[in-house]
């Protein structure tokens, strides 16, 4: 969400779309590695400088051999992450929701003109949370990541506080959101309407929200 939705060009790595981990390599495990330039630095710098974590094959399916990324006859280059099984793009396909259909559909709101040649501005930037907001004309989303990993308590803000405006109240439609924010959350599927004023998201949670009136006074009306 936060690298396809500010401005710029977006930098994807294959299996960034699914969410595929690295796999981890070791000086113990020496004959898998292909890298063969991060043992001229040692161990002690090995682990920092080994590339073939995030080079492992694409996970495109559960049931063929090598993931479907090579036949049954073919080695691959490098051995798949061992997560290939659960994490692979036929499983994000089939479910109703997955890292791949969010990423589908923030490439599709990315083509929308507040993206693609509207404005951006930060709201707030903690360490714990970042928002910021893409607007032209009076079409106008913001866009609230909870930095926080799991075990934190949940984040509360005043969004109408923080982008300075005079209305009392201040609404956003849901348009899109991380996988675990769960359909009885209190934000909900998509298309429900969220008060700002008391706007709560749990530890790696992140959302993005449409605002159905055009703010008094927001922070950016002077450009």
């Amino acid at each position: 969400m936060l690298l396809l939705l500010q401005s710029g060009t977006a930098l994807i790595y294959y299996g960034d779309e699914i969410g595929m981990c690295d796999r981890p390599f070791t000086l113990a495990n020496s004959d898998e590695i292909v890298d063969i330039t991060a043992f001229n630095y040692g161990e002690k710098y090995f682990d920092k400088m080994i590339r073939d974590r995030q080079r492992t094959p694409m996970q495109w399916t559960s049931q063929e051999a090598n993931a479907g990324f090579t036949s049954s006859t073919v080695k691959p280059f490098l051995p798949l992450s061992d997560t290939w099984h659960e994490l692979n793009v036929e499983q994000q396909q089939n479910a109703l929701r997955s890292h791949l259909k969010l990423f589908q559909q923030l490439v599709k709101l990315r083509q929308q003109a507040p993206f693609y040649g509207g404005y951006q501005k930060k709201v707030i930037a903690t360490k714990e949370l970042y928002a910021f907001i893409r607007w032209l004309d009076t079409n106008i989303y913001l866009i609230v990541i909870n930095i926080n990993k799991k075990g934190h308590d949940p984040i509360i803000n005043d969004f109408t506080k923080l982008l300075k405006c005079q209305n009392k109240e201040l609404f956003g439609e849901v348009i899109a959101r991380s996988c675990n924010i769960l359909d009885d959350s209190l934000i909900g599927k998509e298309g429900n309407q969220i008060n700002l004023n008391n706007l709560i998201l749990q530890s790696s949670e992140a959302i993005v929200l449409k605002l159905l009136t055009y703010p008094s006074n927001i922070l950016f009306c002077q450009q």
